[in-house]
């Protein structure tokens, strides 16, 4: 079966997770999919640029990438009112959301992606919102108690859980 008969998953989160209930959760998704003859992408944190591994293809942006997105970004920034909040509140996690959202159009633009899978509010969540409103995309948001972990911010920024 050729590649564009699969289907397709953006999972928008940190890979390989260090510890928690998203490991544990990639422990069984993952190759349940695989089985099911899914591809797998994953657009995660870190450095490491892209490895692929027969259906499972996971992407960190270099250092590289981070200066070039940022900077193709700024022909591109969501309009919506939740980024204009993080502007304000806090400008490295509203840089980061800006380049992960511009590496997420272009898999998304390349790939056939049917859904979209992201981990934590907090972490990846806006970035799978708002490539979701773009595209058109079905979401699925999964958290794992960060809303206590990280109360704090989440009390600064209500309109980022409505979101």
């Amino acid at each position: 079966m050729g590649t564009d008969n699969k289907q397709r998953i953006l999972f928008i989160c940190n890979y390989p997770t260090p510890y928690g209930g998203v490991p544990r959760h990639f422990e069984y998704i993952i190759p349940h999919l695989l089985k099911r003859n899914w591809t797998v992408d994953v657009l995660s944190g870190g450095n490491s640029g892209t490895v692929r591994k027969d259906n499972l293809t996971v992407y960190k942006p270099t250092q590289w990438q981070r200066y070039f997105n940022f900077a193709r970004q700024k022909f591109h920034q969501p309009q919506h009112p939740v980024f204009h909040q993080l502007y304000k509140q806090s400008r490295d996690e509203w840089l980061r959301y800006m380049i992960y959202i511009e590496l997420g159009r272009r898999i998304i633009s390349q790939k056939k992606i049917k859904l979209i899978s992201a981990y934590n509010h907090w972490g990846f969540a806006p970035v799978g919102a708002y490539l979701s409103e773009l595209f058109d995309i079905p979401l699925i948001v999964t958290n794992f108690g960060e809303f206590y972990s990280h109360k704090s911010f989440f009390q600064k920024n209500p309109d980022l859980v409505e979101y």
